[in-house]
C-alpha cells in the first residue's frame, strides 16, 4: 500500500479531531481529557499503543495488529455501581495498567466493568491470581473475574484469536502505520475535573440501570436538585425527581 492510499485512509481521524499532527509531521492522538468517556485509567509505564492499534490498524486498515495476538485481559465485573468505585480505588492503589467503568458496549454483558492488561499469555498467567484475589478481597468471592484474549471486536470480526495469521502485506504496513504515529502521550490521563464528570457519569448510568447504589452518591455529585410530589390516581402521590442537572 502506497503512503498516498494511507494517508487518504487516515484523513478523517484528523477531520473528525481525533488525531493531529505535529510540528515533525507524525500524527499523534488527542487527549481525551476534554472529552472523557466511560472509563477512567490507571497508567503505569508500559507498551501498549492500543489507540494505534485499534483505530488505525483494526478499524481503519482492517488487520489484526501483531501485538494484539498476544494480549490478555483480567476482566472484572462489578455488581453494581458501589462496587465499580470501589474497583476504581484498588485499581490506582496497584501498580498494573488498568480501566474501569460504565460497560456501554451492547455485546458485553455487564454494566460495569474492569480490565487490567497483560502483554502475554505467560504475563497473564502470572499476574491474573494475584490481580483475581486483589478483586475479591475488595469485592467478594463471588465476584466475577477471568482472563480474556484480545479485544472482543477482533474476535467478533476474525473469530478465535488461535486462528489469527497475518497476511503477507501486513508486518510491512504495521510497520509504516507504526512510523508514522507519535508515541501515545502517558499525560493524556483524566485530570481531576473530568475524573469527577466520568464518575458523575457512572451514577447517571447507575439510575438508568436501576442499580440502587446510585443513590449513595448523589450528594456528592449535585445530580439531582430535589424532589417533588406529582399527583398520581386518587389519593396516591408518586415521588419523582425534579430536576437532572447536568
Amino acid at each position: 500500500m502506497v503512503d498516498t492510499e494511507i494517508m487518504e485512509r487516515l484523513q478523517p481521524l484528523l477531520d473528525e479531531g481525533v488525531c493531529r499532527t505535529t510540528p515533525e509531521g507524525a500524527f499523534r492522538f488527542v487527549t481525551n481529557a476534554s472529552r472523557p468517556g466511560p472509563f477512567l485509567f490507571k497508567l503505569v509505564p508500559h507498551r501498549h499503543r492500543c489507540l494505534l492499534w485499534f483505530h488505525v490498524m483494526f478499524e481503519t486498515f482492517g488487520f489484526v495488529p501483531s501485538p494484539c495476538r498476544s494480549c490478555w485481559k483480567t476482566v472484572v465485573y462489578p455488581r453494581d455501581v458501589e462496587e465499580l468505585f470501589r474497583l476504581y480505588d484498588l485499581q490506582q492503589g496497584l501498580d498494573h495498567l488498568s480501566k474501569c467503568g460504565m460497560e456501554m458496549r451492547p455485546y458485553v454483558p455487564a454494566d460495569y466493568a474492569g480490565y487490567f492488561y497483560h502483554s502475554s499469555r505467560e504475563e497473564a498467567l502470572a499476574d491474573h491470581p494475584r490481580l483475581e484475589a486483589a478483586v475479591r478481597r475488595e469485592l467478594g468471592q463471588d465476584t466475577q473475574v477471568f482472563l480474556k484474549r484480545a479485544c472482543t471486536e477482533l474476535t467478533m470480526r476474525f473469530g478465535d484469536p488461535d486462528g489469527w495469521r497475518p497476511a503477507a502485506e501486513e508486518p510491512a504496513l504495521e510497520r509504516r502505520l507504526t512510523s508514522l504515529f507519535a508515541d501515545e502521550v502517558d499525560g493524556a490521563h483524566q485530570v481531576p475535573d473530568a475524573t469527577r464528570r466520568v464518575q458523575r457519569g457512572w451514577v447517571l448510568w447507575a439510575y438508568r440501570r436501576g442499580d440502587g447504589t446510585y443513590a449513595n452518591y448523589l450528594e456528592d455529585f449535585d445530580i439531582f436538585s430535589d424532589y417533588v410530589l406529582v399527583p398520581g390516581d386518587g389519593d396516591a402521590a408518586d415521588l419523582q425527581f425534579a430536576v437532572l442537572q447536568f
